[in-house]
């Protein structure tokens, strides 16, 4: 009985340890389903549900008849989900031959751009379709891995117009450090330069997003939600496209003509300008080398900074001087040589200097002090005889713009150059920013030379250097600008590339007016010397033989600017009709050669395809 006794205690204190058990897994169920059951049901879903960003295309970009220049395709981007990463060596390894990456390219990614463990980290965009099912094929042997189906940039005329449109690269820290609070995450592309720069917020979309549910190697098994993106912003460019396309190709065949036929074989960069000078839109902007926006989206590796780029190999092309990702014409700061010659006759004129009547004899020579400057014109030591500012003009005789020069004196020269802007920029809706320019004086002469005391001072031959445009550093889009103004007798004209801004669905969402910058007053005698001396350069002048048998009547203006140990860089601007001008023409040739030789034949070329144009609307 006794035994029998203490087997019933042992049951019953182990019936009790059962039922302790029992009421303590029952009370741990109630307080998980009942008093945090919302809490671990939302995390539940997390575990199986993604949010998966669906990216928006980007707005579109048209010339101003409406032709489509720059639209999206769609395209298949691989990414990996760091969190579904179940061996990531593994992964990355596999990953890594279907793409023809290294390993390690793949890791780093993910180190960098992984923070948020849920998000997809872009590998490679725009993989073609063996690649796509390849990794289909494979889905166990690649968790983490998914293909996505992204809206990819396409600039539908390669590198035709690649300064204008600039491109895209994968955003930077600190790029995503700046704008993260706009919704930009680490592997997303965004404007570099170009329009693509300038008017990204427009051109950026709003991204939507899927809602997925997904299994344990995080892979899509079926969408609960999706919120469609909505494109960016459309814009309705100035530029003329036919126009743009002439003129790059007036200026690709000119420098290699030269490059062929001439000891310039350095000829390789170039700008071309085409605007209009009555309300500043451009209507062509070349700038060459050049290069193809296309190919910047394609995959590339930096170890340096982690970052999908440029393949290597193009970018190093693009790199080789002169590189084809400087835009010459705002980033170039160049000596306008005789370009500059309508602000020296400006200056005399305008500060009593000389006048429509002051005429100087041309021997060849000029002697000033105990200095011999000899005659730079072609041929050498030309001879001009006795010329007033019309002439001289038509012939760019250096000997009466030196003369005007010691008479107006240089800070005169200086506050013209200033007054028509060719020492700040322009303005223009494009990036890069453009080169400030240089007009010098004595002050920034001082400023120069400041550790040089005995440099600080300003000699008469400066003043003669800075007359004929030696010293002075100007852009092509300044130069462009400031002819517009001689064009229009002083309105001067932000130039801008953008005419209106549309919404996807078309409507006008910003409509982009004319920006009258300022309007410089100069005397009537002084309007009618400028624009007699600068038709008389086309019609018996510097540019007679490149714009012999034209059908329009123009006025312009050569420049060859020396450079030491190279060729001059070649100059010309000009404008048309001569009366009433309506286009505007600048075009600058590195190391080329001379301007009347090189460059008028380039603006001949752009005008006749301007004029060709018109005919057709």
């Amino acid at each position: 009985m006794a035994r029998n006794g203490h087997l019933e205690v042992r049951l019953r204190l182990f019936s009790g340890l059962i039922l302790l058990v029992f009421l303590v897994l029952a009370g741990r169920l109630w307080y998980l389903q009942i008093l945090q059951g919302e809490t671990y049901s939302r995390l539940a879903d997390g575990n199986r549900l993604r949010l998966v960003q669906l990216t928006a295309p980007r707005g579109l970009i048209y010339d101003r008849w409406g032709r489509l220049l720059v639209t999206n395709r769609p395209s298949f981007t691989v990414s990996v989900i760091p969190e579904g990463l179940v061996d990531a060596d593994a992964v990355c390894a596999r990953l890594g031959g279907i793409l023809g990456m290294e390993p390690e390219e793949i890791n780093a990614m993910i180190a960098r751009w992984g923070k948020t463990p849920h998000e997809p980290v872009r590998i490679r965009r725009d993989v073609d379709a063996k690649a796509v099912v390849c990794i289909e094929e494979h889905r166990l042997d690649l968790p983490g891995v998914i293909v996505e189906e992204t809206p990819m940039r396409d600039y539908l005329y390669g590198a035709l117009g690649g300064h204008v449109f600039g491109y895209l690269a994968m955003i930077s820290p600190e790029e995503l450090r700046e704008l993260g609070d706009k919704g930009y995450r680490g592997s997303d592309l965004i404007g570099r330069t170009g329009l693509e720069r300038y008017y990204e917020d427009h051109l950026r979309g709003q991204d939507g997003g899927q809602q997925v549910e997904v299994n344990a190697f995080s892979r899509p098994l079926r969408v609960l939600g999706t919120q469609s993106p909505i494109p960016g912003n459309n814009l309705i460019l100035t530029i003329d496209w036919e126009l743009q396309a002439a003129a790059e190709a007036a200026l690709e065949e000119q420098l290699a003509h030269i490059r062929a036929t001439t000891k310039a074989k350095g000829a390789y960069a170039g700008s071309v300008i085409v605007l209009d000078p009555n309300n500043g839109e451009i209507l062509a902007l070349v700038s060459q080398p050049r290069y193809d926006p296309n190919r910047f989206i394609e995959p590339g590796y930096d170890p340096n900074r982690f970052l999908i780029s440029v393949p290597p190999d193009y970018y190093q092309s693009l790199q080789e001087a002169p590189s084809a990702l400087n835009n010459y014409a705002l980033t170039g700061q160049y000596h306008p040589g005789s370009s500059f010659k309508p602000i020296t006759l400006i200056a005399a004129f305008e500060g009593g200097g000389a006048s429509p009547q002051t005429t100087h004899y041309c021997g060849g020579t000029y002697k000033f002090g105990r200095q011999c400057w000899v005659m730079t014109n072609d041929p050498p030591l030309a001879v001009h005889g006795r010329v007033d500012g019309v002439a001289a003009m038509a012939d760019s005789c250096n000997i009466y713009f030196w003369s005007i020069a010691e008479e107006a004196g240089i800070d005169k020269i200086a506050a013209a150059a200033r007054a028509f802007g060719l020492d700040r920029p322009t303005g223009i809706d494009l990036f890069p920013w453009e080169a400030k320019g240089l007009i010098p004086d004595p002050a920034w002469k001082r400023r120069q030379f400041r550790s040089s005391p005995g440099n600080q001072g300003w000699y008469p031959g400066d003043t003669l250097n800075v007359a004929i445009g030696q010293l002075v550093e100007v852009s092509p889009i300044q130069m462009a600008v400031f002819y517009g103004a001689l064009a229009t007798k002083g309105r001067i004209y932000r130039p801008h590339l953008v005419r209106a801004i549309t919404s996807p669905t078309g409507e006008v969402v910003s409509a982009i007016s004319p920006e009258l910058v300022d309007v410089i007053g100069l005397k009537d005698s002084t309007w009618s010397v400028l624009h007699r001396g600068m038709r008389a350069v086309i019609s018996q002048g510097t540019a007679r033989s490149a714009f012999q048998g034209v059908g329009f009547t123009a006025a312009g203006k050569t420049g060859t600017a020396q450079v030491e140990g190279r060729e001059p860089n070649a100059w010309f601007g000009a404008w048309a009709p001569a009366e009433e001008p309506e286009v505007v023409v600048m075009v600058m040739a590195e190391n080329a050669g001379g301007g009347a030789r090189v460059a008028a034949p380039v603006a001949r070329r752009v005008l006749e395809a301007y004029f060709a144009g018109k005919k057709d609307y």
